[in-house]
This record gives C-alpha cells, sequence and structure tokens, in this order.
C-alpha cells in the first residue's frame, strides 16, 4: 500500500502543477522551511492523523539560523515574485513567516511585520 502511495503522489495530473509545483527555489538555503515544503507537497499520506500536518518541532523556528535565513527571504520577495508562485509557495512563505514571528519570537522585529503585512496585502489582491 505504501509503495502504492508513493506512485500515486508521484504523478501530476493537469492543473496540478499549479497546487503542488514549486516556482521559487530560495528556501533550500533554510533547511527547515525546505523541510516544510517536502511536506507541503505531499499529495497522498497515510492514513495516520500525523500525517495530515507539517511535523516539525517548533522550538527549531527561534534557531538563529532559521530567522535569518528568513530574514534574508524577505529581503528577496515582492509582490511579483509572490505572485509567480504556486500555491504550496505561498503556504509555504505564510507558514514559515508566522512560526518565525512566533515561535521564533521575531514577531516584534520590524523586518518580519512588514514582511507579514506585505503577504496579506499580496494574499488579498491575489483573491
Amino acid at each position: 500500500m505504501v509503495d502504492y502511495l508513493r506512485w500515486r503522489s508521484s504523478r501530476l495530473y493537469p492543473g496540478q502543477k499549479a497546487w503542488f509545483g514549486r516556482e521559487w527555489s530560495r528556501p533550500h538555503d533554510i533547511p527547515l522551511v525546505e523541510s516544510v515544503y517536502r511536506q507541503a507537497c505531499l499529495r497522498d499520506r497515510i492514513a495516520d492523523p500525523k500525517e495530515f500536518v507539517v511535523t516539525d518541532d517548533f522550538i527549531r523556528w527561534a534557531r538563529v539560523e532559521v530567522i535569518q535565513g528568513m530574514r534574508g527571504w524577505t529581503r528577496e520577495m515582492d509582490a511579483e515574485k509572490f505572485a509567480r508562485g504556486q500555491l504550496v509557495d505561498k503556504f509555504v512563505w505564510t507558514y514559515s513567516l508566522y512560526m518565525v514571528a512566533g515561535y521564533g519570537e521575531a514577531g516584534r522585529k520590524k523586518w518580519i511585520s512588514m514582511a507579514v503585512v506585505q503577504t496579506s496585502d499580496w494574499l488579498r489582491d491575489a483573491m
């Protein structure tokens, strides 16, 4: 069964690239965010409740290298790049901002506050 699910998740159907494709490459240098990407791209999951959520250790979002990596990523992100992103890109971006702002305790920093406001605007514009 597990082999079938792996095979099934490797198949793309028309329109699925818009949901599960990756447009951005930046998170490769932030291993924690790359892990979230891999989990978010799963299309078929084993029926275990923990398989339905991103499974990361919340304390890892407070690591200096994760916060610095996200800060670097926020410098590169703009409205045009965000608009070009696929659904999974936008999810990972928004989720990562949330985690760094909350669990990473960077929420009071000006750079993350600006990124959250901009992302809110971009998401609103996309609707």
